[in-house]
């Protein structure tokens, strides 16, 4: 899911899911769009030792495309990710 920031309306707040047969994950990132893009950062004021996973998201005719920009790891089981595309659902 997408929405715009609370606190900062400029911002974007990203809730990306990944699940896969045997592995699952998710991650909440913070970023401030450009044209057509975001790069989404995650912060979690609970766990300040967490790393920071940075993915890319970027809109083009309909699909959205997500690139993994920093590590996710922590986040997601081995055998599985955030890249991909994802189309709205109705």
């Amino acid at each position: 899911t997408i929405r715009r920031g609370a606190a900062k309306p400029d911002y974007l707040v990203i809730d990306l899911h990944t699940a896969g047969k045997g592995c699952s994950g998710a991650v909440t990132l913070h970023g401030k769009p450009t044209g057509r893009t975001v790069l989404g950062e995650s912060y979690n004021p609970n766990e300040p030792a967490a790393p920071v996973c940075r993915v890319e998201l970027t809109l083009d005719k309909g699909t959205l495309k997500a690139e993994v920009a920093g590590p996710c790891d922590y986040y997601h089981g081995g055998s599985c990710g955030f890249d991909g595309r994802m189309t709205q659902s109705r």
